[in-house]
């Protein structure tokens, strides 16, 4: 593990303008414009990935109990750190925090709303993209944990050009292209309900 502290904000307000988007603290961006200083940490070697994805996520609750703590700043995105906490109980089951560990964004479109993850590729898997989802919100979210949790959980990551059963009645196209939301330097993979 590596362990930095930085006596100085995040430059640019990049903290504030990314707690924007976490639509789960609505007073996040105001917290993150207090902050003076930041801390960096790094998690390599170890013996696997889910190894190392535990011990991130012991370190950052452990973080986010101090008193002093504000945010923590992942994922393309700040976090409120009792919320770190709490969703880090499940270490103790040994399981992953996936919520912690994979951002699941959503934003409004010109006709609907579409999800994204930030995350993924810290396990080896594309981002994935749904777009212009036309139910609400909270259906999205809860569809993009359960894509997020397939896929980590059971080492499964989809392919351009496939087509996806995950259970009776609920098949996906995925088609590989340019990040509309997420790496969008990259390619994505969007996830479209047959």
């Amino acid at each position: 593990m590596t362990f930095g502290y930085m006596d100085f904000a995040i430059p640019d307000d990049e903290a504030v303008e990314c707690a924007k988007y976490n639509y789960m603290w609505p007073d996040g961006a105001s917290v993150a414009a207090t902050h003076t200083a930041h801390e960096i940490v790094m998690v390599t070697g170890g013996n696997s990935i889910r190894d190392r994805a535990m011990f991130y996520s012991k370190v950052v609750s452990t973080l986010s109990k101090m008193e002093n703590n504000i945010g923590i700043y992942a994922n393309g995105i700040v976090y409120e750190p009792e919320k770190v906490v709490k969703m880090c109980e499940i270490v103790k089951e040994d399981e992953l925090p996936l919520p912690v560990l994979v951002w699941s964004g959503i934003g409004k479109e010109e006709e609907g709303i579409s999800g994204w993850t930030d995350g993924m590729k810290q396990f080896g898997f594309d981002e994935m993209e749904v777009l212009n989802f036309k139910q609400e919100p909270s259906q999205l979210q809860g569809f993009m944990i359960l894509i997020i949790d397939y896929c980590i959980n059971n080492n499964i990551g989809f392919h351009d050009g496939e087509i996806v059963g995950l259970a009776a009645g609920l098949q996906l196209k995925v088609e590989k292209s340019k990040g509309c939301n997420v790496d969008e330097d990259g390619e994505t993979l969007k996830l479209s309900f047959l």
